[in-house]
């Protein structure tokens, strides 16, 4: 016929298939000997191809002895079934290169069914399929194209101990398991459990990832479960052993031979397991799997899952391993054996139970005990209730629906089964079998509405029946509901002024509002409880004093924020009151009923007390920020009130801007957060300028405390604010009066933003080092021209003139006022000023002389003053005492003899501290020597100052312009810094020991 090349082309196919004269149909079967393969390398691979795929269907390593028998080439709608010869015991089919469309592979045996599509990709790969000569091949005809197949017939290896193992004959070994489990099911035996061969992943299980021998059994066993009445379920064991020993061999490199042969001086193991049913659904089972006798061997038999071995803190040798296994557990279902419990999920269980048969399986029962007790959540118990309820309703079970309502209470709360279907079931079972749970209900079930919609409709439903006796009885109910409410909810006041309102207003007034009263109903109630008298058409009739009853109820059960208020306590314990946060809305309603009502000037005055207290004294909630709700109701009041404001707000108002601006001691509402402070971003500073205004304008704000208004906020964050209120409180420029009243007030703001002006971070981390932060200084300066407060720059002289809390004279002068001088001389020349103007030649006079008498009479020692070295302060020990008196000393170096290892190694480290300045250290004839720089040293820690000292008198100018600064101090002063006199020696008592403290100017 000649060659044939691959893939398959049509017209080699066509050509080929012209041959065939005895099919009726496009097919050609060509035996073994008129075939043969010009490819020389065509048998070592089919031979290892071969050996791989027989490998893996066999689960061992076999050499597989194969014969070619035939090669097929079909054509669409072409048949090929077939029986392979007896002494083959597989066959492999061998699909070659062809395009082709169809023509699946499909298998069967007994219960296994597996299906190959090998079309999408057969004109690209050679595919090779083997299956044992027991399981039934069908190959499907192919709807296009053509496939070229070789069909081999396996042998079992001669004379070789790589055999393929034999397959089972599953009829055979079906009927001797269902003889067992027949045989099983008339004697009272334990639960069997079994381990399957196969490992299988804890995580994803479920039943389909069973393979081989595990998912035939299986497949057995569900199948004769369900005819045997047998229950049946799959779990997975998890087993964590850990082992502890002493261990001999090295620790660097373990040895494995040792590891197993270690003599473990104690050890601990733990487990846990899950199971599923036959639908691979998750169920809980009462089994004891550490105490199983397992039917096949014990759950350590197999190589672990997991092994680990490391070492403890002790030296010992640690062990750990993690066995898994997967095992069927079977018992047949019997009243006189006890059994596991099995339980299903709530989720698991509300899924299947919709469509329980009648009767019900073992299954489906089970799924109703598992509703009835897996339930932990009002809503679970809900679903599972009705779900229930709808069950004993199908199948006429009235004990199921009574066991139903009295497992989960559903007298104390008719919600969970519905009223509607407590009517369906009177309708369906009868007033005898459900009259407890009816009285039961009337006198339980929280919801007043509830308990009266249930005696409207049952009353209806028993009329329908003709069952007067019920009609009265629930005629006799509803009566006595308005005089036992419950306690009534907002949900219900539209249904109580309903009910109410048809028996009169007396029975409101002497019924009705004092249980109200009495049962100290939140805020949100009585408002809804105030508008719903206007609704209905009531307040006319019951009258004003009634209407301002219940107002002045919803102001005085006001939460106004979520807090936990402290209260004294008996011994030492404390008690908290805590509330769930309060819209402002809720507060602004309350706020309109009290204007409504007439109020205002005492209940909207108490709330605002209140929140008023709260947020200054309660320990507020993580997630509540009492200004937000300041903030808030603060838009809502200025859309809501006239303007001039009323007294009583206008204390709101006020209130309000210092809750906003305040940012002072952080309130700590846990153990890692703290409440934030209002951010002065564009949204928040329109309600402060609204609350500004509405408080009293700038006479407010230029009266108030500014230090408690603005306690906490730095001076970056009041920049931000002054630049705001002038913007938005600026008056116009004719009105003289406003005007000196808002300069006033802005300049209040300005001076208090320089007090928290702190320099006390300009010092840093390095003793010697001068500050490189004098720009900011002066743009502090700049803002004061800014915002037109210039008259305060003598306030913020003198508070730069005093050294900071906790920072002493000379190191303030030095590492700050220094560097300064030179950064301000060159902003007010921009200016046109100069350090001769005032109030700045003052100040550059005190800078000088305050240089002259503190820095200049330094010592090296002074300079380290508080400075943490060494061990200082953490513990003591001799190198770090020795190291700080080095430094408190005049001497240069210091040498510590020949100190031990962990002694040089720690004076290494803490001198590595030190090094900016400049301190070295070597390390001669095994000695450990410190050494300090010149600076650090009398003379030239002078001559450093002397120069600077130089440097900074030019600053100020010429010698006449230094004269005109200084005045008489002159001399002194320039024979200080020159070093030709000793710094205090020649000063009067009281001169310029210190820089002095002068009086902050304050301006109009």
């Amino acid at each position: 016929m000649g060659l044939i090349g691959l893939p398959l082309s049509p017209n080699d196919a066509r050509a080929l298939l012209s041959n065939n004269h005895l099919l009726p149909f496009e097919r050609l079967d060509i035996p073994a000997d008129k075939v043969r393969f010009t490819n020389p390398e065509w048998n070592a691979w089919l031979h290892r191809e071969a050996g791989g795929v027989c490998t893996a269907l066999a689960g061992r390593r076999v050499n597989p002895v194969y014969t070619l028998r035939k090669m097929v080439l079909e054509g669409p709608d072409s048949q090929v079934e077939e029986t392979p010869p007896l002494e083959a015991i597989a066959t492999m089919v061998v699909v070659l290169p062809s395009p082709f469309e169809g023509g699946d592979m499909v298998f069967d045996h007994g219960l296994q069914s597996k299906t190959i599509r090998l079309a999408p990709q057969g004109h690209l790969f050679t595919y090779l399929v083997v299956a044992y000569g027991a399981v039934t091949r069908k190959m499907c005809a192919i709807t296009s194209g053509y496939r070229l197949t070789l069909h081999y017939d396996v042998h079992q290896p001669d004379a070789s101990e790589l055999v393929i193992p034999p397959f089972i004959d599953v009829d055979v070994a079906g009927r001797a398991l269902r003889q067992a489990m027949v045989e099983w099911k008339g004697n009272a035996v334990e639960p069997a459990a079994c381990f399957l061969k196969g490992k299988y992943p804890w995580d994803g299980f479920n039943l389909q990832l069973l393979t081989g021998p595990d998912a035939l059994l299986v497949a057995h066993l569900v199948r004769l479960a369900a005819e045997l009445h047998f229950q049946l379920y799959i779990a997975q064991l998890r087993v964590f052993h850990v082992g502890i020993g002493e261990y001999d061999g090295p620790y660097d490199k373990i040895i494995p031979k040792m590891i197993e042969e270690l003599e473990i001086d104690y050890n601990w193991s733990s487990e846990e397991d899950q199971a599923f049913d036959v639908h691979s659904v998750p169920v809980s089972i009462d089994f004891a799997f550490h105490k199983a006798d397992y039917l096949n061997g014990e759950i350590e038999d197999i190589e672990p899952e997991e092994k680990y071995h490391g070492v403890e803190g002790d030296g010992k040798l640690r062990v750990d391993q993690t066995y898994l296994r997967t095992l069927f557990l079977l018992w047949p279902n019997s009243e006189d054996t006890e059994s596991p419990s099995v339980l299903y999920s709530h989720k698991s269980a509300c899924h299947a139970v919709r469509s329980i048969g009648n009767p019900p399986s073992t299954r489906e029962r089970i799924l109703v005990e598992s509703l009835l007790e897996a339930c932990e959540t009002e809503d679970e118990k809900k679903y599972a209730t009705r779900g229930l309820c709808t069950v004993a309703q199908v199948q006429n079970d009235a004990k199921l629906l009574l066991r139903t309502l009295e497992k989960h209470k559903a007298a104390a709360n008719l919600d969970l089964i519905g009223v509607e279907q407590c009517v369906s079931a009177f309708r369906k079972f009868g007033w005898d079998s459900l009259k407890d749970f009816f009285s039961d209900a009337v006198n339980q079930d929280a919801s007043n509405a509830r308990r009266d919609d249930l005696l409207v409709q049952l009353s209806q439903a028993a009329r329908a029946a003709d069952d007067s006796a019920v009609a009265a009885w629930c005629e006799e109910k509803r009566e006595l509901i308005p005089r036992s409410l419950r306690r009534v909810s907002v949900a219900e006041v539209d249904w109580l002024l309903q009910l109410v309102t048809s028996h009169g207003t007396d029975l409101m007034r002497t019924v009705v509002y004092p249980q109200l009263e009495a049962q100290d109903l939140a805020s949100d109630f009585w408002v809804h409880f105030a508008r719903g008298l206007e609704k209905h058409g009531v307040a006319g009739a019951l009258g004003n004093h009634f209407f301002s009853d219940c107002v002045a109820q919803a102001a005085d059960n006001l939460l106004v924020f979520p807090t936990k208020e402290k209260r004294a306590h008996a011994g030492d314990s404390w008690a908290y009151d805590s509330a769930e946060p309060q819209k402002a809305g809720l507060i602004m309603e309350v706020v309109r009923l009290c204007v409504e009502a007439g109020l205002q000037d005492t209940a909207c005055a108490a709330i605002f007390e209140r929140m008023n207290r709260a947020a200054a004294g309660g320990t507020l909630s993580s997630k509540f920020h009492a200004w937000e709700c300041y903030a808030a109701l603060t838009r809502a009041l200025h859309d809501y009130l006239p303007v001039p404001t009323a007294v009583v707000f206008r204390g709101f108002f006020k209130d309000a801007v210092t809750c906003m601006l305040s940012a002072s001691a952080p309130k700590k509402v846990s153990f890692n957060k703290t409440l934030r402070a209002c951010v002065f971003e564009k949204d928040n500073l329109d309600i402060v300028v609204v609350a500004i205004k509405r408080a009293g304008g700038v006479g407010f704000l230029k009266d108030c405390d500014h230090k408690a208004v603005l306690a906490g906020r730095d001076a970056e964050s009041m920049k931000t604010l002054i630049r705001y209120l002038i913007t938005e409180l600026r008056p116009l420029p004719d009105d003289v009066a406003a005007t000196v009243e808002y300069a006033a007030a802005i300049n209040n703001v300005v001076r208090q933003a320089i007090d928290v002006f702190d320099t006390k971070t300009f010092q840093g981390p390095d003793p010697i080092a001068i500050s490189s932060r004098s720009g900011e200084i002066v743009d502090m300066f700049k803002f004061c021209a800014e915002v037109g407060a210039r008259a305060e720059w003598p306030h913020l002289l003198a508070h730069l003139a005093s050294p900071p809390p906790g920072v002493q004279l000379a190191p303030h002068v030095s590492k700050v006022l220094v560097p300064l001088l030179p950064a301000l001389k060159a902003y007010l020349a921009s200016q046109n000023l100069d350090l001769e103007s005032a109030p700045f030649k003052a100040f550059a006079a005190t800078v000088l002389k305050a240089f002259a008498n503190a820095v200049m009479g330094q010592r090296p020692r002074d300079l380290f003053v508080g400075a943490q070295i060494g061990c200082k302060g953490q513990w003591c020990c001799t190198e770090c005492d020795t190291l700080t008196a080095f430094f408190s000393s005049d001497d240069q170096s210091a040498v510590f003899k020949k100190p031990g290892y962990n002694a040089r190694q720690h004076l290494k480290g803490e001198v590595e501290k030190m090094k900016m300045w400049g301190v070295t250290f070597r390390e001669p004839s095994k000695n450990f020597e410190v050494k300090k720089p010149d600076s650090m040293m009398p003379a030239g820690l002078k001559g450093v100052n002397a120069e600077r000292g130089r440097l900074l008198l030019a600053v100020l100018g010429d010698e006449a312009a230094q004269k005109r600064i200084l005045g008489l101090d002159y001399e002194r002063v320039l024979a200080q810094v020159s070093g030709k006199e000793e710094a205090g020696t020649k000063r009067k008592a009281g001169n310029d020991g210190e820089v002095p403290r002068a009086k902050k100017g304050r301006s109009s």
